[in-house]
């Protein structure tokens, strides 16, 4: 009974979490204040961060062959070399995300995201869609391979492209995993601000971003996981909370 009523209260204070990170400020896309000579050194760090913060790979996962999950994931990202980009606040804010992902086979896993909100000024739609290989034998394998590509549109700035390749390892601790990853995330911005003169923006911004990721999920009954995840760069963090359902 102890045991029931201790996954119920984590479940509440990890919803109550969500919810409250939730309802902090919306992301901010308006790329207009760092228009001028030195656009790309005022704006490299917020797409790096970006390409931290839009591209969640899970390195652990505990669904079997044929299970889907169903997810919903809350990232905010900072960076400790650009102005007003705080891990809740500021142009990053709190990024939503629904995710699913399906066994198709003991070793291949498909994955989706989608999310759409509403800024101060933007419908922003986004979503990606990848895969995860298992290697070694099926069931026993602990390496994950995984592939992602992302894109971002309704900012009327830029959109947002991005490609992941990751590899990390699963170990699993009684009901918990934990995962430990390192990968790359080259990511591809077009920029259009309008009522700005040309030559004080770039019309294209890219680069390559290295990352570890470290990652914990907990199951809270049989067909529900809590999960969390760090991604860090040499001048970026993102910190991801989510709750899974396994169906």
């Amino acid at each position: 009974m102890n045991g029931v009523s201790s996954k119920f209260r984590f479940f509440g204070l990890w919803v109550l979490l969500l919810v409250s990170i939730l309802r902090a400020q919306v992301p901010d896309y308006d790329l207009n204040p760092w228009t001028g000579d030195s656009f790309e050194e005022k704006s490299e760090p917020f797409f790096e961060m970006l390409a931290l913060q839009t591209t969640a790979v899970r390195t652990t996962i505990s669904s079997d062959e044929g299970r889907l999950v169903i997810g919903l994931q809350l990232s905010g990202g900072t960076s400790s070399s650009g102005n007003e980009l705080g891990l809740l606040s500021g142009k990053g804010g709190v990024f939503p995300t629904l995710e699913g992902d399906y066994w198709v086979a003991g070793n291949l896993r498909l994955q989706g995201t989608f999310t759409g909100f509403e800024t101060s000024d933007d419908i922003v739609f986004a979503n990606s869609y990848g895969f995860t290989y298992r290697m070694g034998e099926e069931e026993q394998g602990k390496w994950l391979l995984s592939f992602l590509r992302s894109r971002m549109e309704g900012p009327d700035d830029f959109f947002f492209k991005c490609l992941v390749v990751s590899i990390g390892r699963k170990i699993n601790y009684n009901d918990i995993s934990f995962g430990l990853g390192t990968g790359l995330s080259l990511y591809n911005s077009g920029i259009h601000i309008s009522g700005v003169e040309e030559g004080l923006f770039s019309k294209r911004m890219e680069g390559t971003v290295g990352m570890l990721t470290l990652r914990g999920d907990k199951k809270i009954s049989p067909h529900l996981e809590a999960g969390m995840e760090l991604r860090l760069s040499p001048t970026s963090v993102s910190v991801s909370l989510g709750l899974y359902g396994l169906l």
